[in-house]
């Protein structure tokens, strides 16, 4: 089982990492880091109990003043910075991206030869 670094891009929620402890992570700030096992990590979002990205895939625009100053929910109310605003929309399609690529197949490396389907008019010389 491989583990990887997830940045929060939610408000608040938990994620059970072991079921047999009860042990979890509690996402509490935008950005907050975490280390969990791959498959956690990517049934929680596509079962929506997390809003959570690989930490290559969360934006790098956004500064650690930033997080500091907008990483709760209560200080996201009201009125932000319209620079602000953009990068939390970036981190937004960052997670509808990465959930998405976990819904799609994985794409072969190098794609099969398909043969042509023959229509039957084809075979006997109609088209």
């Amino acid at each position: 089982m491989t583990s990887s670094q997830y940045r929060f891009v939610g408000t608040e929620c938990d994620i059970v990492t072991d079921t047999k402890t009860g042990k979890k992570v509690a996402f509490k700030l935008f950005g907050q880091s975490a280390i969990l096992s791959d498959d956690i990590a990517r049934d929680a979002v596509l079962h929506g109990r997390a809003a959570i990205v690989p930490a290559e895939k969360f934006p790098a625009s956004i500064t650690a003043d930033e997080l500091k100053r907008y990483g709760t929910p209560r200080s996201r109310e009201g009125a932000l910075p319209q620079e602000f605003v953009v990068k939390l929309r970036e981190a937004w399609a960052a997670l509808a991206a990465y959930r998405q690529s976990l819904l799609s197949p994985p794409v072969p490396a190098k794609a099969e030869a398909v043969a042509k389907p023959v229509l039957v008019a084809e075979k006997e010389g109609k088209a």
